[in-house]
């Protein structure tokens, strides 16, 4: 039981490592509403954390970079509907567009 505890503990602290994004923040100009996940990735790198939405609509994913800025992007069926430097909204895809 005791190794079990042990596991599950080292399991949590690999999993919210979060590393430091080296990209260049200013790189989030360059997508565009509707851009293809790979497209996305191509142009800003790995990002820092992908946390996944489970639900039984469409699949939709929410990526972070953290470096010297902060980026938020929202993919929705492994297309881009918002992206945020900091607290500003840099693309954003409207309801009627999805």
């Amino acid at each position: 039981m005791k190794l079990f505890a042990l596991f599950a503990m080292l399991a949590l602290a690999a999993c919210s490592h979060e590393a430091e994004w080296k990209g260049d923040p200013q790189l989030v100009y360059k997508l565009s509403s509707k851009m293809p996940e790979a497209e996305v990735q191509k142009i800003l790198g790995e990002p820092s954390r992908i946390f996944e939405m489970p639900g039984p609509g469409p699949v939709t994913k929410s990526w972070t970079y953290n470096g010297t800025e902060t980026l938020h992007l929202i993919l929705q069926n492994g297309k881009l509907v918002d992206a945020k430097i900091g607290n500003k909204t840099v693309v954003e895809t409207s309801v009627n567009d999805l």
